[in-house]
């Protein structure tokens, strides 16, 4: 049997920021995530992000502009989000069922 583990220094925002980073991710997620983690998101947010979704799909009304994207960025992160280190199981091998036999 063996076990494979992985020890990193590491956030879960600084993991939500590396997992929201590839620029196939959509643009209203990266904004939206940027306005969470920065505990800045009301009513108008949402509709903000509304606007971000239907422009994508030339769906905003006449006259309507979308507003300007700005995703979520390292310097979102607060310096004090938890940089303890985690532990993460990578994998198992070799595993038999003798004991529950």
């Amino acid at each position: 049997m063996s076990i494979v583990v992985s020890q990193k220094k590491s956030s879960a925002l600084q993991e939500i920021l590396q997992w929201s980073q590839p620029k196939e991710r959509p643009d209203w997620q990266r904004d939206a995530l940027r306005r969470i983690i920065t505990g800045k998101i009301g009513q108008s947010d949402v509709d903000e992000l509304e606007k971000l979704c239907l422009s994508k799909h030339n769906a905003l009304d006449e006259g309507e502009t979308a507003p300007v994207i700005s995703p979520l960025k390292p310097e979102h992160i607060p310096a004090e989000a938890g940089n303890e280190c985690s532990i993460s199981l990578i994998s198992l091998a070799g595993l038999c069922d003798e004991y529950f036999a």
